[in-house]
């Protein structure tokens, strides 16, 4: 995980948060992922950072977002556990010599004044229960895991981490499990401790022993002495935690693969996930050029799976949603470099999908070690060393095919009684010249009809998807309804379910700012691919004050004994006008 951005979290319908267990439970196995007494609990996650662009503090910031994706999301691929940034850790030991450390020059500031706790209250107050298992069960809180950071190391502020004693790390675990445990809300703990590293037995690794032995409750020995609170009516088996690292850390036969399955298993309330992006060790802004990463993703997630059921240990996977340091549309600084094929980004919906295919093809659902998987990230983007990436955060195409495919692909979902005509090739025109020069100025959101009002609606008896961002000194929207759509595939035609795109609406501005625009006049052209579009504006069909565009698409219409492909004109745009 990157520590310098903003991110965000899920849950899976199988296993309930801790807070739902009951105090009479017997032990949970973690190899029983599907049981209602799993523990860890299995679920999906999101990491998020509350903090807008402008770096201002907005506790809360994803709830809605969360909540609208829950609701559109289908059993399996839910936002159910959340990732709140909660604390840094920090030493300062004098002379920068861990030989000199005490245990006032170890930090950690998750306390009820801090932002960290402020995010997780906004959080636990605002999301909704998961509510949409078909089985008719009762409806699920979302998992509240805060993540505690920090860099190890001489460039780091955790400077003296690895080198502290064994005595010294305990008391450092002593310390961070009395202000979190303090915390009733938290149902476990993320340690983005980077980077990870138990090759020996350092600080690093007897702090997580501590770690495990606090967060059950058996501080000293004694399950009846728990001093911090860890085990509670509302979390009978204590609190869990997990390390964020890669497949690596557990290759079999390594002293670190024992130390992890040391940590992990003591007192089983620990996991390891996996990170599925930074899939390389090139310095940051160098393109891990898709057909890399898709091969070293499908060998990191065997790996990983292989490995964790050889140690017999809990796991779970971050993939990538939005730009990481390697994987992204833009790069845009001093080290950007492109990747091995020359290419400088791609589509973030193209690496997203090759770790979820990655995650299908090995099965890792029906594992009952799996935990579930995270994305990276809700937040306003990352920027390492001088270097920003793109997008930030998820964007709503990658949202949209996670809320069906996350962990758990659709088999049957339900659409449209009827096959939507839509065509082969996503059409989506971008105005060449663009409508207007560049302002400082953001525009307001738009709080239109559903074409340009963010979030997920019901309309008509149908599911819409509309996402939103600033372009120059408008807005433009994108709109998607939930349907059946016909694709030709294999040589036949295949009704599948999903999100359709319906068209790109650009919020009313002054006409003066799409002076000489073709999708803002009477007109028709041909593209430089060769496509042939048509504008029409103020006519009973676009009203007053707007535009509408077509685009000629290749489209599979029914016919009396099946389907063919038709080419023809699909509406792709509206342009609206302020005066």
């Amino acid at each position: 995980m990157v520590a310098c951005g903003a991110a965000a979290s899920l849950i899976i319908s199988l296993g309930l948060s801790v807070s739902a267990a009951q105090a009479d439970t017997a032990p949970a196995d973690p190899l029983d992922a599907n049981s209602e007494a799993a523990f860890p609990p299995r679920a999906n996650g999101v990491w998020m950072y509350d903090r807008d662009r402008a770096g201002a503090f907005d506790p809360g910031r994803w709830i809605n977002l969360i909540n609208k994706y829950n609701a559109a999301a289908t059993p399996g691929n839910e936002l159910g556990q959340v990732f709140s940034y909660g604390s840094d850790m920090e030493t300062y030991c004098e002379d920068d010599d861990a030989d000199k450390c005490t245990l006032d020059d170890l930090n950690m500031y998750y306390t009820p004044d801090s932002v960290g706790y402020e995010s997780t209250g906004a959080y636990v107050d605002g999301l909704d229960p998961i509510d949409n298992d078909p089985s008719g069960a009762a409806a699920r809180p979302v998992v509240m895991t805060p993540v505690i950071d920090g860099r190890i190391g001489p460039e780091g502020y955790l400077r003296n981490f690895n080198d502290l004693s064994e005595s010294l790390a305990r008391d450092y675990a002593d310390k961070a499990s009395k202000e979190l445990c303090a915390d009733g809300r938290i149902d476990g703990i993320q340690f983005d401790l980077e980077p990870f590293d138990v090759t020996t037995p350092n600080g690093q690794y007897y702090f997580y022993l501590q770690i495990a032995k606090n967060f059950a409750g058996d501080h000293d020995g004694d399950p009846g002495n728990d001093p911090y609170g860890c085990v509670d009516a509302a979390h009978p088996q204590g609190r869990f935690f997990s390390f964020f690292t890669f497949a690596a850390a557990i290759e079999p036969g390594t002293v670190s693969a024992s130390n992890v399955h040391d940590v992990v298993t003591s007192y089983g309330n620990g996991l390891i996930i996996a990170s599925l992006y930074d899939l390389n060790n090139l310095p940051a802004g160098t393109l891990n050029d898709l057909p890399t990463y898709t091969g070293s993703v499908q060998q990191e997630v065997a790996n990983m799976k292989a490995w964790a059921q050889e140690l017999e240990i809990p796991y779970a996977f971050g993939i990538p949603a939005s730009a990481s340091a390697h994987e992204y549309t833009t790069c845009d600084g001093p080290d950007c470099r492109p990747g091995k094929n020359g290419a400088t980004g791609y589509p973030m919906l193209d690496y997203t999908k090759a770790a979820v295919t990655a995650l299908h093809d090995s099965a890792v659902d029906s594992d009952p070690l799996f935990r579930g998987t995270s994305i990276w990230d809700f937040g306003e983007g990352i920027n390492v060393d001088g270097n920003a990436f793109q997008p930030a955060p998820a964007p709503a195409e990658v949202l949209l095919y996670l809320t069906h495919n996350l962990t758990r692909p659709d088999a049957e979902q339900p659409g449209s009684p009827e096959p939507t005509p839509a065509p082969t090739v996503t059409v989506t025109a971008q105005p060449s010249p663009a409508p207007a020069p560049t302002v400082t100025a953001t525009p307001a959101p738009p709080t239109g009809d559903l074409y340009e009002t963010p979030g997920f609606h019901y309309v008509n008896g149908r599911k819409w998807m509309t996402t939103c961002e600033p372009y120059s000194v408008t807005i433009r929207c994108w709109t998607y309804i939930w349907g059946t759509q016909v694709q030709y595939t294999g040589g036949q035609f295949v009704k599948v379910n999903g999100w359709l795109f319906n068209n790109l609406t650009y919020v009313a501005a002054p006409r003066s700012v799409w002076k000489d625009n073709k999708l803002a006049y009477d007109n028709s052209w041909t593209a430089a691919d060769g496509r042939r579009w048509r504008t029409q504006c103020e006519t009973a069909l676009t009203g007053r004050n707007g535009c509408r565009s077509w685009a000629e698409a290749t489209v599979i219409e029914p016919t009396g004994s099946g389907y063919a492909l038709v080419k023809k004109f699909v509406f792709n745009n509206i342009v609206r006008f302020s005066n």
